[in-house]
């Protein structure tokens, strides 16, 4: 099979834990199911899967890859498989709570910026560190999601002259959802000079995870008035209605902000650059 195609795959087993990225679940410990590109109707049973719940599904994924992408349900029961079948073949009504009740996992989220430790069975992961098949799963995905779903001329732009596509605002905002955030930018500064007149606006944006409002990355962008594509420095002149440039520049330094937070997520900044756009028009 060549590099990036995918097979047919079929997962079954325990659900050992769920929410490692929005819609996903671990199967056995050993690979990870993900609703992430899943039908509406296959992401609505995956808020009825549980930790401790048997699925079996087929899916698809890359030969060695750790994560297979959903496809189909084919079987859900609460609890552990074994469980299930020993209560239907017995009878048994109030069966032992050995049998019944599945394996307490202890899962600890602890917040702390952009870092997650994540406490299974009692023994401790230190913060920010995740297990490599984990890790190799991730970035897979966000390989396959950059390559794939983003859109040359619209997403990101291919300037002459630089050793990167240059990533924009709409790619910045696929990219924010494939991560299940939102982003949200708040003013830090800015001077509002009329008589002058000279603008300058400071953004922060913060790329929060919708599960749970945890910040998982956030960056900075300002813009002012004399910045060369507006003011000719040579004959201190504007090189427009510099009344307009108040609104100019609030929405450039909001997006220049945006898109400085999603080079931040994992594997974003090595396919792309930022601001280039600026630079080419000037």
């Amino acid at each position: 099979m060549a590099k990036g195609e995918y097979e047919e795959t079929e997962v079954e087993g325990e659900i050992t834990n769920k929410g490692r990225f929005p819609e996903a679940v671990g199967v056995n410990g050993e690979v990870w199911l993900t609703f992430t590109n899943a039908t509406e109707e296959l992401k609505a049973k995956y808020e009825e899967i549980e930790e401790g719940d048997f699925v079996k599904a087929k899916a698809q994924s890359q030969k060695g890859a750790k994560t297979h992408h959903i496809k189909e349900i084919v079987e859900h029961k609460k609890g552990k498989r074994i469980q299930v079948s020993q209560k239907e073949e017995n009878g048994v009504e109030n069966a032992s709570e050995e049998a019944t009740e599945p394996k307490e996992v202890e899962a600890e989220i602890v917040k702390e910026e952009t870092k997650l430790a994540i406490k299974i069975t009692g023994e401790p992961v230190p913060k920010g560190a995740l297990p490599i098949e984990a890790m190799g799963a991730i970035v897979d995905d966000i390989n396959n999601f950059l390559k794939e779903k983003l859109k040359e001329d619209e997403d990101y732009g291919i300037i002459k002259g630089t050793s990167k596509p240059t990533l924009l605002k709409p790619g910045a905002e696929k990219i924010t959802r494939f991560f299940g955030a939102v982003g949200v930018p708040v003013i830090v500064e800015k001077v509002m000079d009329w008589k002058t007149p000279f603008f300058m606006y400071k953004f922060r944006t913060d790329i929060i995870r919708l599960t749970d409002g945890v910040t998982i990355a956030y960056g900075f962008g300002s813009c002012n008035s004399y910045e060369r594509k507006y003011y000719d420095s040579g004959r201190g002149a504007y090189k427009q209605d510099p009344y307009f440039l108040d609104n100019v520049c609030m929405k450039m330094a909001k997006k220049r902000s945006s898109v400085d937070a999603v080079m931040t997520l994992p594997g974003v900044s090595v396919q792309f650059t930022q601001d280039m756009e600026d630079l080419a028009k000037e």
